[in-house]
């Protein structure tokens, strides 16, 4: 009962994803990305004896995405966008320093797409993808006024942590896509791309201070436009 209940839910999919719809010369996308991107977690040096604070502020986003529309609901493509974390700037994260914290991502993805609505100018759609990323994460610390660096006795910015690493990523998003005459078209996307968790090496003065690395991941909410046109069948 279950596998006949499966066969009947899988051939009803099917078939919604095959509502026509999609002319034909529309088969190809490729668009070009531009946007934000706000990192959502925290960084924690508690093993070097300082806290937590974000590991970004909000900041750019381009890239280029290509998809081809295997069916009139459904396309396939890949994509990739590189993002450059604004510096954040803490007191909290070492006691007695000021703390800078930069780093950007470039990711690679596989995606898959659902659309809604294929038969109108305006149309909703959700979209996944699963790849590989490159991220790097820099930490420069600079001693207070009234502190210094007890093996030299100056002040000097001094890197604890530089490196860069690459792992798994995935998004999940959400967007409205326009067309623009025959062969062009613009959209606009928001969501989650989920970076996979690493640990980010310390420099020779970070493990001085006593800190071996920084690890975790990195959950981007993105939010973008795109304009691009379509071609071929």
């Amino acid at each position: 009962m279950k596998s006949r209940t499966l066969i009947l839910v899988g051939c009803l999919l099917l078939s919604w994803l095959g509502t026509t719809g999609v002319r034909a010369e529309t088969a190809h996308r490729l668009g070009l990305n531009l946007g934000l991107a706000a990192p959502l977690n925290e960084l924690d040096l508690g093993s070097a004896g300082g806290g937590k604070d974000d590991i970004g502020e909000a900041g750019g986003l381009i890239g280029a995405q290509y998809l081809y529309q295997a069916w009139p609901r459904l396309a396939f493509g890949v994509e990739m966008n590189y993002t450059k974390r604004g510096d954040k700037d803490s007191q909290v994260l070492i006691p007695g320093a000021a703390t800078n914290i930069s780093g950007n991502s470039l990711t690679a993805l596989g995606l898959a797409r659902v659309s809604f609505r294929v038969d109108k100018k305006a149309r909703p759609y959700l979209l996944g993808g699963f790849g590989m990323h490159k991220s790097k994460v820099a930490i420069k610390v600079t001693p207070n006024l009234g502190y210094t660096w007890a093996n030299t006795g100056t002040r000097e910015q001094r890197t604890f942590v530089e490196g860069s690493k690459s792992g798994l990523a995935g998004a999940l998003r959400g967007g409205m896509e326009f067309d623009m005459g025959e062969s062009g078209f613009i959209g606009f996307e928001g969501g989650w791309t989920i970076i996979s968790e690493a640990t980010y090496d310390a420099t020779a003065a970070g493990q001085t201070a006593g800190l071996a690395g920084v690890k975790g991941g990195i959950t981007n909410f993105d939010l973008f436009g795109r304009i691009g046109f379509k071609f071929g069948d």
